[in-house]
C-alpha cells in the first residue's frame, strides 16, 4: 500500500479517547508518525478507513500499557519503583506514549530497528534511544534495565535468531530485572503442519509492512518450546510465566522474573500467573452498524465477548463529552459464545458537533472502546453553527425528523391543488440553508427529475456544495439575479424565505423567481400569516426591535417588518420577521396566478402557504399607462390629449384652438387635459389650436368619429385648412364624441396649420367625461414659440368633480422654452440622438407616508444607464410636492438584472397624489443604437 506522507489529524482520539481513557491525557502525545507500521498495519486491516484504524492503534496502544501495568504492579508494587525501562522493537511508539504516564522521560529507553523510529520518538517523548540491528551478537547495549518489553518482536523472529535474541534481552537486566515478551501461540495458525506443540513454525511473508529481508514472517510457538529456550537461556536459574491471550485477546505473555515477586508468595516454577496476579483482560467485541433513524434518533449494534472464562461482559456504554447518554445490557448467543447488543440513543440534548463514544465493560470493570464516531458523521448532518443560523435551533432531532413529516406535507398540498410532485423534472429550493429540503426529497426522485438550491449565505451554499452530492447548489446575493438562467425551473420551494426580507426585497425577488420559473411553473411558497401580527406587533411596539416598519399596501393590506436582533441587518436571518395579509401577499406577487392559499398550514410553524403559476403566456403585469417606442430625435407626440364622452349641452370651442410655431423636437404632451364631471363649463374648454405647419406626412385616423349625436349643428367635425407639403403627420382619435346631445358650433374645433416638423403625432387629443355646461378656459390656452428640446407635459390637467368652474381654473401656459429639459435637471444632457424615452402616471391615496419606493422592471438586460425623472402633485390644487431626477439603481448601471430600484424622500403629506413617472436612456454603453428598451413600472409604494 502508499505510504502517507502527511500527518493526520487526531483531534477527534485526543478529545474522545484520550480524555476517556488517560488519566493525564495532556502527557499523551498523539502525534503518529506517516511511516508508522503499526498504524499502516491497523489502516490495511480497516480498508483504508482512518478514524477505525486510528482508534485501533490507540485502543491497542493503551491496552498493551494497562497489560503491563498489572505486571509491574505486581512484581515491583508500581511503576514507581522502577529506575529504568526498556522498550525493544518499539517502532514508533504505539506504547512508549502512553509509558509516558506513568514513568518519568529519563528512565525510558527505546530501541528499534529503524534509525528514524528511534530519533522521532526522542524528539517528540523526550526518552532516551539505542538504533537495534539485524542479529543480537551484533547488539552493542551497555545499560542495565528493571524491566524490558517488547511486544510482537518475538512473533516475526525466526528460529536462527529467537533464541539469541532472549538471550541478549535476558542478559541486559538488573538483578532484579524482569522480562515481558509476547508471541503467537500455535493455536493461531490458520494452516495445517505436522509441528507438534512444542515446537516453532515460521511463515516468511515477503508482503510484511515489517522489515524487508528474508527473515522476515510470522512466527507461532507452543509453551512446552518456549520453556526450553527460557531454561537454556537462563541457566535455569529464572522463573517464567506464561498468561494465555494475556496481550490484546491475541498474543500469549510470557514472563521471565530473576526474583520472587514483591507480592507473591507462590514459588512453584510454571505456576499460571493468573493465580499469582489476578491478571485481567479487557473484553472483546465491536460495533458492526450506526445510524440515524427516520425520528432523528441513532440506532446502534454490535456483538462482545469475553476473554477468559472467569470474566464477563456486563454493559455497553454510550457516551458524548465524558456524559453516559446511554446504556444497553448484552444478549447471549450461544452458538457462537458472544454476546449481541442494540441500543436507540435519544438525541434531543445532543448537537451536531458531539462525538459518540462506544465501550464494553466486564465484570471487572476493564473496558475496550470499540467506536468512536462524530454524528455529523452518521448522517448528512451540517455544523452546529449553520443550523443555529439558519433555524435558531441546533438540534438534530428535529433536523432529521423533519424530512419525513417535510416530504408528506409538501406532496399532500401540491396534490390537493391538482399537482403531482414526480411531475416537476427540475426543482428549486430557494433559500436552501444547509439543504433540509435537498435531504428530504432526495429519496423520493425519479431519475428524470433534478435538484437545485440556492442561498445567501455563502457558508451554507459552500458546505451543500460539498456534501450534498445529488443536487446542483449555488450561492446568490441578498438582491437578485438568481445564478440560473430564464424559464428553467418547473417547481420552486421558498418556504419561510419571504418570512425574512424587508419588502423591497420582496417585490425584488418575486420578478425573479417569475423570471426563472417556465411558464407554467409552480412557486411552493409560505408566509407569515395574519395570525403572526399580534406576536410581530408586540416586539413591534415595545421598541425591542433594531429596525422597524409597517407599510399599507393595496385594499388593506398590511406588510410588518422588523429586525428584532443585533445592530446590523439581519435580511434572510430568521432574527427578521415579515408579516403578510393576504392583500399584502397580492400586490407584491401580482405576476403570478393564484392557484390555492391554505391559511395556517402545517409548514414552518403555521404560516400560510399559497401555490402560485407562472401564467403560461409569460406575458408582464401592470405595464406602463403610456409606453411609445421607437421615436428618434424629432418625435412630437401629443397622446391622449382629449377624448369626449357622454357630453351634453357643450358649446363653442369645446376642444379649442391651438395657436404654435414648434421649430422643435420632442414635444410631448400626455393626457393633457382629462376633465371628468365637471358641470356648468362654457367656452373654450380645451383651449384653442392655430398652427403653420410645413411639415412631411400628415396622416388623419378617425378625425372625427360622432355617434348617436342628435340635433347637432355647424361644423360638428370642424374645418380643416392647410398647406402640407408633409411626410407622417398623425393625428389619431383627435376627438371621440359618444352620446351628445345638442352640440353647436364648432365641436372639434378648427385646425389651420403649417408645419415645419417631422412626426407630429396627437393621440386622443381631448378626453371629457361628464362635462355639462363648461364655462371659460377650464383648461386653458397654450401659445408658445418652443425653439426646444424635450418638452414634457403629461397629465397637465385632470379635474374631477368641478362644479360652476370660471376662467382659467387649471392656468395659462404661454411660454419660450430655450431649453433641454424644462423640469430644471440635467439629467437628460447625456441623451443621444436616437435615445427613447417613456412615462408613465400612478394615483395614490396616502396618510403622511414620507418616502416613496418604486421597481421598475427594465428590458432587455444590459450594461448602459437609466435615468428617472420624478414629480409629485397635489390631485386637489396641482401643487408640485416633489420633482427630481435620479438615477434608477445605485449603480446605475444594469448589469445581469433588469430590476432597478428608486427610493425618495417627500414631505409629510395626506390625500390624493399623482406621481410621474418617466425614465430616459442616459448612456447607451453597450446598448445596439437602434436597440428598443422598455421599462415596466409594475409595483410602487409609500412608506
Amino acid at each position: 500500500m502508499n505510504v502517507e506522507k502527511t500527518d493526520f489529524n487526531h483531534q477527534l482520539i485526543s478529545d474522545e479517547f484520550i480524555q476517556d481513557q488517560t488519566q493525564k491525557p495532556e502527557k499523551v502525545n498523539v502525534i503518529i508518525h506517516p511511516e508508522d507500521g503499526m498504524y499502516l498495519y491497523a489502516l490495511k486491516n480497516t480498508d483504508g478507513r482512518k478514524d477505525e484504524a486510528l482508534l485501533r492503534y490507540f485502543s491497542n496502544g493503551k491496552r498493551i500499557l494497562d497489560a503491563v501495568k498489572q505486571i509491574v504492579e505486581w512484581y515491583f508494587d508500581g511503576f514507581e519503583n522502577i529506575s529504568s525501562f526498556l522498550d525493544f522493537a518499539s517502532g514508533y511508539g504505539r506504547f512508549s506514549r502512553f509509558l509516558l504516564q506513568e514513568i518519568p522521560t529519563n528512565k525510558i529507553w527505546v530501541s528499534d530497528i529503524y534509525p528514524e523510529a528511534v530519533e522521532f520518538q526522542k524528539q517528540q517523548f523526550g526518552v532516551e534511544g539505542i538504533v537495534s540491528t539485524n542479529y543480537p551478537e551484533d547488539y552493542q547495549i551497555n545499560q542495565k534495565f528493571d524491566c524490558i518489553f517488547t511486544c510482537s518482536f518475538f512473533g516475526h523472529t525466526p528460529q536462527k535468531t529467537f533464541t539469541g535474541w532472549l538471550e541478549k534481552l535476558y542478559s541486559s537486566l538488573t538483578e532484579n530485572g524482569i522480562l515481558i515478551f509476547s508471541t503467537h501461540d500455535l493455536s493461531l495458525m490458520t494452516i495445517e503442519t505436522g509441528v507438534e506443540a512444542e515446537e516453532i513454525y515460521f511463515i516468511s511473508e515477503s508482503d510484511s509492512l515489517f522489515q524487508k529481508n528474508e527473515d522476515s514472517g510470522v512466527t507461532y510457538v507452543g509453551e512446552k518450546w518456549v520453556g526450553k529456550v527460557i531454561q537454556k537461556v537462563t541457566q535455569g536459574k529464572a522463573k517464567w510465566h506464561r498468561i494465555k491471550r494475556g496481550l490484546c485477546g491475541h498474543h500469549d505473555l510470557y514472563i521471565i522474573r530473576k526474583k520472587e515477586a514483591i507480592k507473591s508468595n507462590k514459588e512453584e516454577v510454571g505456576e499460571q500467573i493468573d493465580e499469582l496476579l489476578n491478571f485481567h483482560c479487557h473484553p472483546d467485541g465491536g460495533c458492526q452498524k450506526i445510524q440515524m433513524t427516520a425520528t432523528g434518533d441513532i440506532y446502534l449494534e454490535g456483538w462482545a465477548a469475553d476473554i477468559n472464562p472467569e470474566e464477563k461482559v456486563e454493559k455497553i456504554s454510550f457516551l458524548i463529552n465524558g456524559n453516559e447518554v446511554g446504556s444497553c445490557f448484552p444478549e447471549p448467543e450461544i452458538q457462537t459464545q458472544k454476546y449481541k447488543w442494540s441500543c436507540l440513543i435519544n438525541t434531543q440534548n445532543l448537537s451536531v458537533n458531539d462525538i459518540i463514544l462506544v465501550k464494553i465493560i466486564n465484570n471487572f470493570h476493564w473496558e475496550r472502546v470499540v467506536k468512536i464516531y462524530p454524528i455529523k458523521n452518521i448522517a448528512l448532518l451540517p455544523p452546529n453553527d449553520l443550523l443555529l443560523r439558519i433555524s435558531g435551533n441546533p438540534s438534530i432531532k428535529a433536523f432529521i425528523s423533519s424530512f419525513d413529516d417535510l416530504r408528506y406535507t409538501v406532496k399532500n398540498y401540491l396534490q390537493t391543488a391538482g399537482f403531482n410532485f414526480n411531475q416537476f423534472e427540475k426543482i428549486l429550493d430557494f433559500g436552501c440553508g444547509v439543504g433540509r429540503y435537498l435531504m428530504a426529497f432526495e429519496p423520493e426522485l425519479l431519475p428524470n427529475q433534478k435538484l437545485f438550491g440556492c442561498d445567501v449565505f455563502a457558508e451554507c451554499a459552500e458546505w451543500c456544495q460539498e456534501n450534498i452530492k445529488f443536487a446542483t447548489v449555488k450561492n446568490n446575493d441578498i438582491q437578485p439575479p438568481l445564478p440560473f438562467e430564464s424559464n428553467q425551473f418547473d417547481l420552486i420551494n421558498a418556504i419561510s424565505v419571504f418570512t425574512h426580507l424587508s419588502l423591497d426585497l420582496q417585490h425584488l425577488w418575486a420578478w425573479d423567481i417569475y423570471r426563472v420559473l417556465r411558464p407554467g411553473g409552480i412557486l411552493f411558497m409560505t408566509l407569515h400569516g395574519p395570525q403572526f401580527f399580534p406576536i410581530v406587533y408586540d416586539i413591534f411596539r415595545s421598541g425591542n426591535s433594531h429596525k422597524a416598519a409597517m407599510y399599507s399596501i393595496g385594499e388593506e393590506g398590511l406588510f410588518l417588518y422588523l429586525d428584532h436582533q443585533g445592530e446590523t441587518d439581519g435580511q434572510g436571518q430568521h432574527t427578521i420577521a415579515a408579516v403578510h395579509t393576504p392583500a399584502a401577499y397580492k400586490e407584491i406577487f401580482s405576476m403570478f396566478k393564484h392557484i390555492k392559499r391554505f391559511p395556517q398550514s402545517n409548514l414552518a410553524n403555521g404560516q400560510d402557504l399559497y401555490i402560485l403559476q407562472k401564467p403560461i403566456s409569460g406575458s408582464l403585469v401592470a405595464q406602463p399607462l403610456n409606453i411609445k417606442s421607437g421615436f428618434t430625435s424629432q418625435n412630437l407626440e401629443l397622446n391622449n390629449f382629449a377624448n369626449t364622452e357622454d357630453v351634453e349641452n357643450a358649446t363653442e370651442e369645446i376642444i379649442g384652438n391651438i395657436s404654435s410655431e414648434l421649430p422643435t423636437q420632442n414635444w410631448e404632451v400626455n393626457n393633457f387635459a382629462n376633465t371628468e364631471d365637471v358641470e356648468n363649463a362654457t367656452e373654450e374648454i380645451i383651449g384653442n389650436i392655430s398652427s403653420e405647419l410645413p411639415t412631411q406626412n400628415w396622416e388623419v385616423n378617425n378625425f372625427a368619429k360622432t355617434e348617436d349625436v342628435e340635433n347637432t349643428t355647424e361644423e360638428i367635425i370642424g374645418n380643416i385648412s392647410s398647406e402640407l407639403p408633409t411626410q407622417n403627420w398623425e393625428v389619431n382619435n383627435f376627438a371621440k364624441t359618444e352620446d351628445v346631445e345638442n352640440t353647436t358650433e364648432e365641436i372639434i374645433g378648427n385646425i389651420s396649420s403649417e408645419l415645419p416638423t417631422q412626426n407630429w403625432e396627437v393621440n386622443n387629443f381631448a378626453k371629457t367625461e361628464d362635462v355639462e355646461n363648461a364655462a371659460e378656459e377650464i383648461i386653458g390656452n397654450i401659445s408658445s414659440e418652443l425653439p426646444t428640446q424635450n418638452w414634457e407635459v403629461n397629465n397637465f390637467a385632470n379635474t374631477e368633480d368641478v362644479e360652476n368652474a370660471t376662467e382659467e381654473k387649471i392656468r395659462n401656459i404661454s411660454s419660450e422654452l430655450p431649453t433641454q429639459n424644462w423640469e430644471g435637471e440635467n439629467l437628460s444632457d447625456k441623451i443621444l440622438s436616437d435615445s427613447h424615452q417613456y412615462q408613465t402616471e400612478m394615483k395614490f391615496q396616502i396618510e403622511g407616508q414620507k418616502q416613496f419606493r418604486a421597481y421598475p422592471q427594465i428590458e432587455p438586460i444590459g450594461n448602459y444607464s437609466i435615468g428617472c425623472k420624478i414629480k409629485m402633485i397635489n390631485n386637489k390644487n396641482g401643487e408640485v410636492l416633489v420633482q427630481k431626477s435620479l438615477p434608477l439603481n445605485n449603480k446605475n448601471i444594469f448589469g445581469k438584472t433588469n430590476y432597478g430600484v428608486i427610493e425618495v424622500e417627500i414631505p409629510e403629506y395626506s390625500g390624493e397624489l399623482i406621481v410621474r413617472l418617466s425614465t430616459v436612456i442616459i448612456d447607451r454603453m453597450t446598448l445596439p443604437a437602434r436597440q428598443e428598451v422598455l421599462v415596466s413600472w409594475n409595483f410602487a409604494n409609500f412608506a
